[in-house]
């Protein structure tokens, strides 16, 4: 109850909310969160609060500045953090000016309500912004909980912001959650016209980071002078979230450079298979002979081994017709079998493949040879009609022509 009592520690409440006072409020009240959360607790959160410092300072350093300080002129830190109840999602948007990056990032499931949201399997319908476009749906079918969270109506009182931006954009999404962040992000980027927008997240929130993507990017196709560098998409761990129509969509952004999404998958983590489709486990194996109610990962894979130095990048390929049929009987076999060994593993090791922990220590093992590759690289050569198994480290267990559907 002391936590806030002091100026200026209060400061932390206001935004946006800086590293710097972060750590000063840490300091200042170690001993209550020690008393709080035992001492263990509080010295993992001390130890991640001071590498994020240490990598911040090292950052700025390169870049010419005296310290982090002196970024927060450049207007960093969290700009906007909405965690209303259990009934919405959670996301945080801020600014680094050290990257000239707008980040919005969504939490994965930590609720009952997530829970919830996770398990509402079944497709929900849709319509595609790009239908004007020729080879494009009119609509294509989303994971219904995940375009819950996002295009669900707000009351207008939760929607309203308090710096409205200049520049509306008609999305056809008024009134919903999805409408309330587009609104916010148009704001901060009418002061940082020239930085890129990053969305990302972990888990459910992955997913509901590519499919906010989806948007923005559709937003700049439309509009160019609205969002002037090609949105970034980021996800750790995202399960499926939509049908073989929205992946056609996602890729005509990504083609033409509104769009650049890298999908982290751990081996191992059952998380990224789940689901396969909008019918039950036990429907699993007819799906085959359903391809429009199955669901498909969008963007460039990025597959990371247990094995130390061990990692693959691949893209899919969108098809249809007979040679979607052959991939999916194979793609079915295959899921059935490598999720049965997943959910074993996952329930021996407490779901510790799908962990941010262990997803960090297998980038951090691959990160030289990672550091190597590039977001431009890797989507020129997509550009160039390349697909399937596009870069690999270390012995593969299983080479694939074609990577999972």
């Amino acid at each position: 109850e002391n936590l806030f009592d002091e100026e200026p520690c209060r400061n932390i409440l206001t935004l946006p909310i800086t590293i710097e006072s972060v750590i000063e409020l840490l300091w200042r009240h170690k001993s209550i969160l020690t008393e709080k959360w035992g001492e263990f607790d509080t010295q993992l959160f001390v130890d991640a609060i001071d590498s994020v410092e240490k990598r911040i300072e090292t950052a700025a350093f390169h870049a010419g500045y005296k310290g982090y300080a002196h970024l927060i002129d450049r207007g960093g830190g969290i700009r906007t953090f909405r965690d209303n109840n259990d009934e919405e999602c959670t996301y945080a948007i801020a600014v680094n000016g050290l990257t000239s990056m707008i980040s919005v990032t969504f939490r994965g499931t930590k609720t009952l309500n997530d829970l919830s949201v996770d398990a509402k399997m079944a497709m929900k319908t849709i319509p595609n912004a790009l239908a004007d476009i020729e080879g494009q749906a009119k609509t294509f079918r989303l994971h219904r909980g995940f375009a819950g969270y996002l295009f669900h109506s707000l009351s207008p009182s939760s929607s309203e912001l308090s710096t409205p931006p200049r520049r509306k954009w008609n999305s056809g999404r008024q009134g919903t959650k999805c409408q309330e962040i587009t609104d916010t992000v148009l704001a901060i980027l009418e002061d940082f016209p020239d930085y890129t927008i990053c969305c990302t997240g972990h888990s459910m929130g992955g997913a509901l980071a590519a499919i906010f993507a989806f948007e923005l990017a559709t937003m700049r196709l439309k509009n160019q002078g609205l969002i002037k560098q090609a949105v970034i998409c980021t996800t750790i761990a995202s399960p499926q979230f939509g049908d073989n129509a929205f992946r056609s969509a996602f890729q005509h952004l990504e083609r033409n450079d509104h769009l650049r999404c890298l999908r982290v998958e751990n081996d191992l983590d059952v998380v990224p298979l789940y689901p396969l489709t909008s019918m039950s486990l036990v429907g699993m194996p007819f799906s085959m002979f359903f391809p429009n109610i199955r669901y498909r990962h969008v963007g460039v894979q990025l597959k990371l081994h247990v094995a130390k130095e061990r990692f693959e990048i691949a893209y899919p390929k969108h098809r249809t017709g007979f040679e979607l049929f052959v991939l999916d009987v194979w793609s079915t076999i295959k899921r059935l079998i490598w999720l049965v060994l997943c959910c074993v593993l996952a329930a021996a090791k407490e779901m510790t493949n799908h962990h941010c922990a262990e997803y960090r220590r297998r980038i951090q093992v691959n990160a030289e040879a990672l550091r190597s590759l590039t977001f431009g690289s890797i989507y020129e050569r997509i550009r160039n009609g390349e697909h399937g198994i596009l870069e690999t480290r270390g012995h593969l267990r299983l080479k694939a022509v074609e990577p999972k559907l």
